[in-house]
C-alpha cells in the first residue's frame, strides 16, 4: 500500500525529468551546447528540490489521511505506512537528483555510469535484506531506501561532474 502512495506522489517529479532529457538527445546544435545541459540539469535538481520540500508538508501533514484514501481503515497500517512515508519524506529532493542524473548521464551517452547505480541498488538491498532488516525489523524495511537512494545519487553526481563532454575545458 505504501508504495502506491509514494509513485503517486512521486509521478510529477518522474514526468519532467523524462520530458526535459528528451530535449538533450536531438542533434540540433543548440541541444549540444555544454552551457545549456548545465543549466538545464541545474535548473532539473531545483525542480527536484521543490518538488521534495512540497512532498515533506503534504506528507507530514496527511500521511495517514492519504493511507486511508487508498484503501485501508487499520490503525497499525495506518500507522506504519505513515510513518514509512514520513521518514522517506525528505529524501525525495535526493530521488529526485538520482532520476536526473541518471537521465542526464544517459542522455549524454554514458551508458555504463548508471548501471552502476542500479548495481549498488541491488547489493544495498540485498545487504538490508541479509543483515540489517533482521536486526533492526520494519525500521530496517523503512531506511532501506532512502539510505540506498543516497548512496546511489552520491555515485551519479560524482559520474555527471566528471562527464568529459561537459568539463569546462570543452566548453
Amino acid at each position: 500500500m505504501q508504495r502506491q502512495e509514494v509513485k503517486f506522489l512521486l509521478s510529477d517529479a518522474g514526468q519532467h525529468h523524462r520530458s526535459f532529457h528528451v530535449h538533450l538527445c536531438f542533434p540540433e546544435p543548440w541541444c549540444r551546447k555544454q552551457d545549456r545541459i548545465r543549466k538545464g540539469i541545474r535548473t532539473a535538481c531545483i525542480m527536484d528540490v521543490c518538488w521534495g520540500v512540497t512532498a515533506i508538508i503534504i506528507l507530514f501533514s496527511f500521511a495517514r489521511n492519504l493511507v486511508t484514501l487508498f484503501g485501508s481503515t487499520q490503525d497499525v497500517i495506518l500507522d506504519n505506512s505513515a510513518l514509512y512515508l514520513r521518514f522517506t519524506a525528505p529524501f525525495y529532493a535526493v530521488l529526485g537528483i538520482l532520476f536526473n542524473m541518471r537521465n542526464s548521464l544517459q542522455a549524454l551517452g554514458e551508458k555504463t555510469k548508471p548501471l552502476i547505480s542500479s548495481f549498488i541498488e541491488c547489493a544495498g538491498k540485498i545487504i538490508f535484506a541479509l543483515f540489517i532488516i533482521p536486526v533492526m525489523g520494519y525500521w530496517g524495511v523503512i531506511i532501506c531506501e532512502p539510505l540506498i537512494w543516497c548512496f546511489m545519487t552520491a555515485q551519479l553526481v560524482y559520474c555527471y561532474l566528471h562527464v568529459p563532454y561537459l568539463r569546462k575545458e570543452n566548453a
